[in-house]
């Protein structure tokens, strides 16, 4: 009991300075202490999710850090050479998001569509708690198109909600049908830092088949190349992808 009587009249009391200086630094060291532990925990589950790609014939695209890419000399025809040569030739997993469209929803967030090949979604295998899934055998000239979006989105836009969006990337106005929503929280982690992801509570996943890859602008399909992941390939066919993309 006198050991707190004297903290309190001689340390607090006399010396407020001192204690306002050990609070802050408490308060510092359990906050730095939060972020070590959030950061760590975040890495860890990153590269749990990536070790999927961790197999044999799996290889990730990957950008030189001692290029020069200019990409407004890329052009369309550019990357439709590309993609013609990787339909023929390669099973690649394809994916590509953070494409901005307009959409009204009960909390005024930005949306984005996350556009995914099949490769991609049966890579990794998201989870949809009304158990409905990604289709991919449509024809946007002549039907909806069936997609999965996020938590938030899906307040405004149940399953079977029928929804008109701007596409960018087709430059016209798509047709969407809500089939499935994702779970809360659902994200991707980045490829090479692990401990950054891509959450998808305010996306609409969008089936991008191989139709709607070659009709896509070059942003689309450029995005795509940025982080697309070869499958079931060898180094041969790798080294051959790579040369023809140097000279493209």
């Amino acid at each position: 009991m006198k050991i707190i009587i004297f903290f309190l009249t001689k340390i607090i009391l006399t010396k407020p300075l001192i204690v306002i200086c050990i609070t802050l630094l408490l308060f510092l060291v359990n906050y730095f202490s939060f972020i070590g532990s959030r950061s760590i925990i975040s890495t860890l589950q990153g590269y749990q999710e990536i070790q999927v790609l961790n197999k044999k014939g799996s290889y990730i695209a990957n950008l030189d850090p001692n290029s020069d890419i200019n990409t407004d000399k890329i052009h369309k025809k550019d990357t439709q050479k590309i993609y013609n040569y990787l339909n023929k030739n390669y099973n690649y997993a394809f994916q590509a998001d953070g494409f901005v469209t307009e959409l009204a929803n009960n909390y005024d967030m930005e949306v984005t569509l996350n556009y995914i090949n099949e490769a991609a979604y049966n890579l990794n295998q998201y989870d949809f708690p009304q158990n409905n899934k990604l289709y991919f055998n449509y024809d946007y000239n002549k039907e909806d198109i069936p997609v999965v979006v996020g938590p938030g989105i899906a307040e405004s836009y149940p399953v079977g909600t029928s929804i008109k969006i701007q596409d960018s990337v087709l430059n016209r106005t798509l047709k969407l049908k809500v089939n499935g929503v994702l779970n809360s929280n659902t994200h991707r982690s980045n490829f090479y830092a692990p401990n950054s992801k891509n959450y998808y509570n305010f996306s609409i996943f969008v089936p991008a088949n191989k139709r709607f890859i070659n009709d896509s602008n070059v942003d689309l399909q450029l995005n795509g190349l940025m982080d697309l992941v070869l499958l079931e390939s060898t180094k041969k066919m790798l080294k051959i992808l790579v040369s023809m993309l140097k000279i493209t």
